[in-house]
């Protein structure tokens, strides 16, 4: 059963087969249709048009598989395999999609190269994406695959003309024309023919295609073609009438179009409308340079030069272009004869890397070398016209010669003479005078002066009268130039007929140094008295011998002829040099208002600086130094000279800004040594001492030298640098001694204060005085209070005396001489001194700052140790305890409690410097029990005797005296004494009355002659703050520690005590010459005391004392 079944089934099947088959045959071959399409080809008859089955879109792969004999199963089984990739491309392509279809495509054809459709598909996407490179390679591989294609031709063509490859489109051009084409493409390739045709110059093959495409008026945008036809045909008018249709036609014209009806309008005489055409127009690569050769070449003919250059670089600057470079080197020599750049950009344009003109494939050598000589010759280069030249000279005429030699005159001149000296040779007659003529003025060129006057000697031609007296000048042969002009034609005055031999005649003379040169100068005033440069040669003729006023009158004239500012300079010069200073002036200000500038302010500063005006010299200094034409070498003088005027001004600040300028033009130690100087001066120590140490001494000269070591001790003085002052100071008055620098040598070892330097500084301030023939009472003050630190009063007097008569209204002088007066107990006399000093104390100029009134209290001072003898005290001291508290022995009181009274007369018999002070004093005293105010009677006791003070400066006394009981319980005996009191800061000042700290001690010693010979030791030592309200009342707050030993009554021990005080001291009873006459003291203590019997007390005490 199964078999008889199988014969069904398979002739089923392979009914089925076969119906797909057919459908699919059906299906992929497609209907035929019975619509045609015209294709157009170019034949030696013309155009002939040919028309073929199908649509256009399928006329091309019919024509593309046209002559292949394939079997209908083949053409079945080629469609089977490419459907989908053809389908697929087809509708991406249709989509937009472009990249898409060219990757199917390229990968069908890696698998099947032979496919033509496939093939002509990836070309026709190459060519919409515009890849050139592409569509160059794809139609290649096509032609060779089907060889005359000529969609593939004219696609090819295409590419290749945007790429560059004119030959190569032109080729394809020319044969896609000659092969079937649709309309559309026919038009493309004949157009693109004709425009390579016309742009490359080939006018009788354009003219061949046009006459055979004259009749392409069916064709679609034939306009165009049209256009391109008349063209090559020669009529322009034409041409540019269908570029013009075509134009009008268009949206958006193309850059083809465009140049194409420039270049019509261009050869219709219509080159200004081209013109205008060109230049509204930007286009891209190829496009724009053949637009801008357009435009240079358009302008250049209607006479818009600059344009036609500026469009020929344009062009230049991109591509090469020979012919071009000929025509911009001609417009820039005949345009720009005197540009150096345009000469340059000449010979560039004419020679090659190498400088070797005229290679390049540059056409019209003879064009070209003649202008690359042209271009040399502007620009100086005479070695490499020469050669040239010299490479042309077998085809040269003798104009050519000329110019040869004219070249050689500019490198050598010898060689150049020489060449128009033979040129000379040539000629007979007028010509050979001619020639003659030029070679010696060819040898005047050639600086041959005395080859001139050979040339011509005995050759007396008139007009060869010139040359001669040239030679003569050129030669220097200023006596045979004498000769000549002397021997020419004469005028009235004797000087030579023509003007100029006249002024060369003089010239002569100037040379010869004739002493007729003034007369003919003078001669020729007279002759040009206009000729203001005649009458400044006289001036300076005149100003050269020294004949200052016959020089002043001339260059009057000058300046009345033409106002020359630099003449009216001069003027004030030579004024100036007659010592007219005034006039000098007026003259400097007058050329400045004239427009000397810089100069004439500097002239003018100059003056008034020499006349003492520094601050006007300083004005005019920094108006000329503020204009930017003054030159650095007069600008330094004058820098430095405003240093010195504003230094001596007292503006160190602005010297040191106007000596750093001067340093940045030129640095010298000198200069740097005033900078440091100045700067000092301002107070700018840091600055002035690295200033100062960038200064080479060794570069000094000696007074320079010596301004360094002043100026480095005072910077050491300034930083407290005592013994490198001192150091410098001796340097400084070994190289240069005079008088001021041994008294800051002076000064300066007082400031070190050393062992031997108030000796050292008493000498220098001698050395000082006696350098001086007129010594100055600072001077002899000095010394003088050196002298009487040193002991020496005699010659501190006998100083100060010729101060107070050099200088008797310094008051200092005469109160030095007063107190030294005094002090030597010359009493007599210095006492009126003191008082007259203290009378005229109100009328010093410092009178009321704190130093001359303490002064006026040590002069009132002084006057009360000289005049008041008596001295009045009176002390009182209350215990403020129990009286155990309050008991202690006493070697000067008849009683043992501390609180005690007393009250003393003084008197000083003996006041001397020499001996000191002796004082005879008589006292009282008496004491009190504790918290009792009224002293107990028979403790009372008197006491008279002597203290005496043998040193002046210090409070040291030593003394004795009679104790005498003057109550029942007094004591009668004999009392040896010492004291000594110091203090820092417990005296009155006159200036800030601020609390300040003081330290004051006090020490006594007691012995009784009589009796158990008892004695005691004690000492009081204070430390606090001292502070006044007012000039007459202080206060002061303190620390105390007293100690002492007492050996009395057969009792033996120390005590100790210390505590805290408040003291009040106030002054009164002011006098004009002594000053306050009384004062007064209040203290408060309170302390615990200590001894060595191991009793304690604890009290305070209450002090009131007076002294008048």
């Amino acid at each position: 059963m199964k078999v008889r079944q199988g014969p069904r089934h398979a002739l089923l099947l392979a009914t089925l087969l076969l119906a797909l088959l057919s459908f699919l045959l059906a299906s992929l071959t497609g209907q035929r249709t019975s619509a045609s399409t015209t294709l157009y080809r170019l034949t030696p008859q013309g155009m002939l048009a040919k028309s073929m089955e199908g649509d256009e879109a399928q006329a091309y792969e019919r024509l593309l598989l046209q002559g292949f004999s394939t079997s209908w199963f083949q053409r079945l089984w080629h469609r089977l395999r490419t459907y989908g990739t053809i389908r697929h491309s087809h509708l991406q392509a249709k989509s937009g999609d472009l990249q898409a279809a060219r990757r199917h495509l390229v990968a069908h054809l890696e698998r099947y190269p032979q496919d033509l459709q496939a093939r002509w598909r990836l070309l026709e996407v190459a060519t919409s994406q515009q890849d050139h490179d592409l569509a160059t390679e794809t139609a290649s591989v096509l032609l060779s695959q089907r060889p005359g294609f000529g969609p593939a031709l004219l696609r090819r063509a295409h590419a290749r003309q945007l790429l560059g490859r004119h030959l190569g489109s032109l080729h394809d051009f020319m044969a896609a024309v000659e092969r079937p084409l649709l309309a559309k493409d026919f038009t493309a390739a004949a157009q693109g023919l004709l425009q390579l045709l016309v742009d490359r110059g080939e006018a009788e093959a354009a003219r061949r295609y046009a006459r055979k495409l004259r009749h392409a008026v069916s064709l679609p945008r034939s306009e165009l073609l049209l256009g391109y036809a008349a063209h090559a045909l020669g009529e322009y008018e034409v041409a540019a009438q269908h570029f013009h249709a075509v134009l009008e036609a268009e949206a958006i014209p193309t850059p083809t179009l465009l140049l194409a009806l420039a270049r019509a309008l261009s050869q219709s005489d219509k080159a200004a409308e081209a013109l205008d055409l060109l230049l509204g127009q930007h286009f891209q690569g190829r496009e724009e340079q053949t637009r801008q050769r357009m435009v240079s070449r358009l302008a250049d003919r209607l006479g818009r030069e600059e344009l036609a250059i500026e469009a020929a670089e344009a062009v230049l600057e991109t591509s090469e272009d020979h012919d071009l470079r000929l025509e911009q080197a001609q417009r820039l020599l005949d345009l720009r004869p005197r540009a150096r750049a345009a000469a340059e950009r000449a010979w560039l344009l004419l020679s090659d890397g190498s400088q070797k003109p005229c290679t390049n494939a540059l056409a019209e050598g003879a064009r070209c070398r003649r202008l690359a000589a042209e271009a040399l010759w502007r620009l100086g280069r005479h070695q490499d016209l020469l050669a040239l030249l010299r490479t042309s000279l077998p085809d040269s005429s003798i104009d050519f010669l000329a110019r040869l030699g004219l070249t050689l005159l500019e490198t050598d001149p010898t060689e150049g003479a020489f060449i128009f000296a033979s040129l000379a040779t040539l000629g007979e007659g007028a010509a050979s005078a001619r020639y003659r003529l030029q070679a010696a003025e060819a040898f005047l060129a050639a600086g041959q002066g005395h080859s001139t006057l050979n040339l011509l000697e005995g050759k007396n031609e008139p007009e060869t009268l010139e040359v001669r007296i040239y030679a003569a000048q050129q030669a220097r042969d200023w006596k045979q130039l004498r000769d000549l002009l002397e021997a020419s034609p004469s005028a009235k005055d004797g000087l030579p007929l023509e003007d100029g031999h006249a002024r060369s005649y003089c010239d002569a003379l100037a040379v010869l140094a004739s002493p007729d040169l003034a007369a003919c100068l003078e001669r020729l005033a007279e002759r040009f008295p206009l000729d203001a440069d005649l009458h400044y040669r006289l001036a300076s003729l005149h100003r050269e011998a020294l004949d200052l006023q016959p020089a002043l009158r001339w260059l009057q004239k000058a300046r009345q002829v033409r106002a020359d500012a630099a003449w009216l300079l001069e003027e004030g010069f030579l004024l100036s040099r007659l010592e007219r200073t005034l006039e000098a002036e007026e003259a400097f200000r007058a050329a400045q208002n004239a427009g000397a500038g810089a100069e004439a302010e500097l002239a003018l500063a100059y003056s008034l600086a020499a006349r003492g005006r520094r601050g006007a010299a300083a004005y005019h200094l920094r108006q000329a130094l503020a204009q930017a034409e003054l030159p650095s070498q007069r600008r330094l003088p004058a820098l430095d000279l405003l240093g010195q005027l504003l230094q001596e001004a007292a503006r160190p600040d602005r010297a040191a800004d106007v000596l750093q300028q001067a340093l940045h033009l030129e640095d010298s130690p000198e200069r740097r040594l005033r900078l440091a100087q100045a700067l000092q001066q301002a107070g700018e120590t840091a600055a002035a001492e690295a200033s100062l140490h960038e200064v080479d001494r060794s570069l000094l000269d000696p007074a320079a030298l010596l301004l360094w070591y002043d100026l480095a001790a005072e910077l050491a003085e300034g930083s407290e640098r005592i013994e490198a002052a001192v150091q410098l100071r001796q340097a400084a008055a070994a190289l240069g001694p005079t008088s001021a620098r041994h008294e800051l040598l002076a000064k300066a070892l007082l400031r070190r204060n050393g062992t031997t330097d108030h000796e050292a500084a008493r000498g220098h301030l001698a050395v000082a005085i006696a350098l001086t023939a007129e010594p100055s009472p600072v001077l002899l003050a000095q010394l003088a209070e050196l002298d009487r630190e040193a002991g020496h009063l005699p010659r501190a007097e006998m100083l100060l005396r010729e101060a107070v008569q050099k200088a008797p209204h310094v008051h200092e002088y005469r109160e030095g001489l007063a107190q030294l007066l005094a002090i030597q107990g010359e009493q007599a006399e210095a006492v009126p001194l003191l008082r007259a000093a203290l009378e005229a104390a109100s009328d010093h100029p410092h009178a009321t700052q704190a130093y001359r009134q303490e002064r006026v209290a040590q002069l009132q001072a002084q006057h009360r140790a000289s005049t008041r003898r008596w001295r009045l005290r009176w002390h009182e001291i209350f215990c403020l305890g129990e009286e155990k508290d309050c008991v202690r022995p006493s070697l000067t009181s008849a009683g043992n409690s501390v609180g005690q009274g007393q009250a003393e007369i003084g008197f000083a018999p003996l006041v001397s410097q020499h001996f000191g002070l002796v004082e005879l004093t008589l006292r009282a005293n008496w004491d009190r029990a504790p918290s009792k105010f009224p002293p107990r009677s028979r403790y009372l006791q008197g006491a008279f005797g002597f203290r005496y003070k043998p040193l002046h400066e210090d409070d040291f006394w030593l003394g004795a005296e009679r104790l005498q009981a003057l109550g029942s319980h007094g004591r009668s005996d004999w009392r040896l004494f010492a004291t000594y009191g110091w203090s820092r800061g417990r005296e009155w000042t006159f200036g800030s009355h601020g609390p300040r700290p003081f330290f004051s001690l006090y020490a006594e010693l007691n012995r009784l002659l009589g009796g158990d010979r008892e004695q005691s030791a004690a000492t009081d030592l204070q430390v606090g703050l001292r502070g006044q309200s007012s000039k007459s009342f202080a206060y002061s707050p303190f620390l105390y520690l007293s100690s002492g030993r007492e050996e009395a009554r057969n009792l033996a021990f120390w005590r100790t005590e210390i505590g805290l005080g408040l003291s009040t001291d106030w002054r009164f009873g002011e006098d004009l010459y002594d000053g306050y006459l009384a004062s007064g003291n209040l203290t408060l203590r309170l302390g615990h005391e200590r001894d060595t019997r191991g009793q304690g007390a604890t009290r305070g005490t209450l002090a009131l004392g007076l002294r008048y």
